[in-house]
């Protein structure tokens, strides 16, 4: 029994080594065949003899990432193709020509970078600066990043000259070729054994973390939600696997690292790291990672990524091409113009099978040095690739031990890293001074209004008519909390139930941040029909609620308008507007009449201009010595109600900063841009900009950084309507009013070790807290003074924390396709997005709907019992 045992532990090490050689085999053949330069495919078809693949593909596929953008339509796609195909033939047609007229390899760069840029000059200029129906090609952020890496490589053929000047017949390298064997036996394999197994087992994961990750976390970022898990846990078996039949065979460990050094290697390591990294968040369930990535078409970010690792890709050919011509040029000063120089070993230093005769080295792929020769015991070609440090000290140390090599070793490896440095910084200063060139430029605003004549619009004239109209129940105000496609589902939902229990009529005012402003600024739109309580307008509302914003948004990303003047805010504004499709006579703050309506933002910052230039320049020119941030964290709101200059207390009341609130009351504003101005949220979303007449700047961003409730302004603005002077008389009543604070809010409860970030987050709450109860005991004591404590109801209606945990429903305008629910009893189900609306629905309007699925019921019975929700929706009469 042992020895069985023995054998069959023997026979299971000895096939997994022999699969460790067939891999290493494989891949060492694959890597000959495809990156071989003289003698190679290019040679064989084309007559290329100085380069590999590479040189044809990196170019084209730039031509067609500049040409493409984001493929948002079939006709550039196919643009996209051609201009692929084109540039690809052109390189041949222009290296066959380098090669007949005998120039040098940095004339081919200089070609290739001719074509990248005319290419880019032609799309520049027949393209808009976004994409439109009707134009296939638009500029954007890939051409400035091509253009970038062009001049970078530009550089680099001046600069490669330069470095290596003067070390070329300074140097004992040509002797030293003579007297060096480069070709490595494989040597005997070793089988390994239990320990061998375990070791490298526990040594994979620190010995090469960034080989482990890659593939798993590229698959992570493409992958869709519900194929998440299980792709990761493969590839990463896979990735394992291979380094861990590495770990016991030195020559697959080398391939595999060759392999994968696209990934690793200059410019191309940071997109790495910065895949790895997006990859950990999706898999930990970071919300703003998942958001975009789940939202976002899985052929758009495969674009982002390959656009950026090819143009890395470019770059990195290019400069390890320049410094093989160079090293090779040490080797053999006459090779100005080829890859391929021979190897006349001395026969006395032969160390192999490998014959003397015919020997040849050339240039592999761009990044390493590989010898080619023969040998009497098949017709199989003989290969061995080097690195360029590894060579040269492979060639010093074995033809003048002791150090005694002219141009030693280290020296060598000190140009070539002086070279790659220089390079490097050559991109990094071109690519931030266009970035800091770009954000000092114009910042387009996303909102420009005159802001002169007030609305007509009164709150007091909209409860008073509500009053006069026999409204039997009280006057509602709604506070519409932020939260994304969560509160704007959640707010419809609220809204759809009062239409259903008739009360649709009574609601005066709504107040909202992010995902409730939007939801408001929807209805205020189509009041009129969804007020009719038509079974499909409401219908619309929840499909036009729930959709995809952001794919919009990521989609436009890269256009050039928002890499220069816009900013991404423009986006999601378009978006809604292309999406809601209101009427033309009911999308601007001025169309809504008979509804109050105050969208929530927050300042970031402010700029007064003391110029006569344009707003748009005097910010321009003066925004170092004239910005300032003394109103960060007041209000900005966006209304079509008449509110007094001191509808807030002033700033000695408060010791705030005078001027705020900020009210923007133009009537001409649109409501799609009002509501995505509210729903501005960071860091997703820059600060926008809104320029109030020649003078003023306000930089926004989402109402919900200050409070997530929107219920502040609301009640100044009640109060100023309560002290309106019809009701100074004792004798005339106050209207009846109840407020509805519609919460949410994501919440989670746990407390987690963060230097006071959670403190900091938490403040503005909390003050608000504060700040809301004082609000509602003054109004409280106005009802009091006039006998009607009664006729003032204060309503808080959260949406059930089990729909509201973090990291359960999503926030950032998208519908999840599943969402998963922990009930109380610690069970936990997962809901597709439909089923979430309905479930909304159901809660809010009983017996108004289709029939749940099993799942929504459970979840909407332990929805229910949440006994805040519950006892809110009882007071609103929303449920018995």
């Amino acid at each position: 029994m042992d020895t069985n045992a023995q054998k069959v532990k023997s026979g299971f090490f000895q096939c997994l080594s022999k699969l460790a050689t067939c891999i290493d085999d494989k891949l060492r053949f694959s890597d000959f065949k495809w990156n071989r330069t003289a003698g190679g495919q290019l040679d064989h078809y084309f007559g290329i003899r100085r380069h590999s693949y590479p040189y044809l593909l990196l170019p084209s596929l730039v031509a067609a990432i500049i040409v493409l953008g984001i493929p948002e339509c079939c006709a550039r796609l196919l643009m996209a193709v051609l201009a692929f195909i084109a540039v690809f033939f052109l390189m041949i047609w222009l290296s066959r020509l380098s090669m007949r007229r005998k120039w040098s390899v940095y004339a081919d760069l200089m070609l290739q970078i001719f074509v990248v840029l005319a290419v880019a000059g032609a799309i520049w200029a027949t393209g808009g600066d976004s994409y439109r129906a009707g134009i296939y090609v638009y500029r954007h952020f890939f051409i400035l990043a091509a253009v970038i890496v062009a001049a970078a490589l530009l550089f680099a053929g001046l600069v490669s000259f330069c470095i290596w000047k003067g070390l070329r017949y300074r140097n004992t390298y040509q002797d030293a070729l003579k007297r060096t064997e480069l070709f490595i036996s494989r040597g005997t394999v070793i089988t390994p054994n239990l320990g061998g197994l375990i070791r490298a087992f526990v040594t994979v994961a620190p010995g090469a973390p960034l080989q482990l990750l890659i593939i798993p976390s590229i698959l992570v970022l493409l992958a869709p939600e519900n194929l998440l898990t299980g792709l990761a846990i493969f590839a990463l078996a896979i990735s394992y696997g291979i380094l861990l039949m590495s770990g016991f065979d030195a020559r697959l460990n080398y391939m595999w690292s060759i392999l994968q050094n696209i990934f690793f290697r200059g410019g191309a390591l940071i997109v790495s790291l910065i895949i790895i990294v997006l990859a950990v968040c999706r898999l930990l369930g970071v919300s703003y990672v998942t958001t975009l990535l789940d939202t976002a078409e899985r052929v758009v970010i495969f674009i982002l990524l390959f656009s950026a690792y090819v143009l890395l890709w470019w770059y990195d050919y290019w400069v390890n091409r320049l410094l093989a011509q160079e090293l090779l040029k040490l080797l053999n000063p006459g090779a100005v113009c080829d890859a391929k120089i021979s190897y006349p070993i001395d026969p006395n230093f032969i160390r192999t099978s490998v014959l003397p005769e015919n020997r040849v080295l050339q240039i592999h792929g761009s990044s390493r040095f590989i010898v080619i020769g023969s040998s009497n015991k098949d017709d199989e070609p003989r290969f061995q690739a080097h690195d360029f440090e590894e060579m040269f000290d492979l060639m010093a140390s074995s033809a003048f031990p002791g150090g005694k090599a002219k141009l030693s070793p280290a020296h060598v490896s000190e140009r070539i890293l002086d070279f790659k440095y220089i390079t490097a910084a050559v991109l990094i200063v071109l690519s931030v001074a266009a970035g800091l060139y770009i954000s000092s430029g114009t910042q387009q605003a996303q909102l420009i209004v005159e802001n002169q004549k007030q609305p007509e619009l009164k709150l007091v004239e909209l409860l008073e008519n509500h009053s006069n109209t026999g409204g039997r129940e009280p006057a509602l105000i709604i506070a519409a909390s932020g939260g994304g496609t969560r509160a704007a589902l959640y707010t419809a939902a609220v809204l759809e139930g009062l239409a259903r229990s008739g009360r649709i009529k009574d609601v005066a005012l709504g107040s909202g941040v992010s995902g409730g402003g939007a939801a408001l600024a929807y209805f205020a739109g189509r009041r009129p029909w969804l007020v009719s309580n038509a079974e499909q307008d409401w219908n619309n509302y929840f499909k036009i609620m729930s959709m995809p914003f952001i794919q919009d948004v990521i989609n436009g990303a890269v256009q050039w308008r928002t890499v220069s003047g816009a900013r991404l805010g423009v986006l999601l504004s378009e978006s809604f507007e292309g999406r809601w499709q209101l009427a033309t006579n009911f999308n601007k703050l001025g169309d809504v009449k008979d509804f109050g309506l105050i969208l929530n933002t927050a300042i970031a910052g402010r700029f007064e201009s003391c110029s006569d230039l344009p707003l748009v320049a005097a910010e321009r020119r003066l925004r170092d010595d004239l910005t300032r941030t003394e109103m960060a964290g007041g209000r900005l709101i966006l209304t079509n109600l008449h509110l007094g200059d001191d509808f807030v207390p002033s700033v000695e009341e408060t010791g705030g900063p005078a001027g705020l609130p900020v009210v923007v009351h133009d009537p001409a504003t649109r409501l799609e841009v009002a509501a995505a101005l509210n729903a501005n949220f960071p860091p997703v979303f820059s600060n926008a900009a809104i320029d109030i007449g020649n003078r003023d700047r306000y930089w926004v961003t989402d109402g919900g950084a200050i409070d997530n409730r929107g219920i502040e302004m609301p009640l100044y603005a009640l109060m100023e309507a309560l002290q309106d002077e019809k009701y100074e008389n004792r004798a005339a009543r106050l209207p009846a009013v109840t407020i509805v604070i519609l919460d949410a809010s994501a919440f989670s409860n746990k407390y987690s070790q963060d230097r006071g970030v959670g403190t900091i987050m938490g403040a503005g709450t909390q003050y608000a807290s504060l700040l809301v109860e004082e609000q509602i005991q003054t109004i409280r004591t106005l009802y009091k003074m006039k006998k009607q404590p009664d006729d003032f109801q204060f309503i808080y209606l959260p949406m059930p924390l089990c729909l509201r945990q973090s990291g359960s429903f999503g926030t950032h305008w998208m519908l999840q396709p599943n969402i998963e629910i922990v009930l109380a009893t610690g069970r936990s189900l997962t809901l597709k997005g439909h089923e979430m609306i309905d479930l909304l629905r159901a809660m809010h309007s009983p017996g108004g709907h289709k029939k749940l699925s099993p799942a929504a019921e459970a979840v909407l019975d332990n929805a229910r019992k949440d006994p805040i929700w519950l006892k809110g929706a009882r007071e609103l009469k929303l449920i018995p």
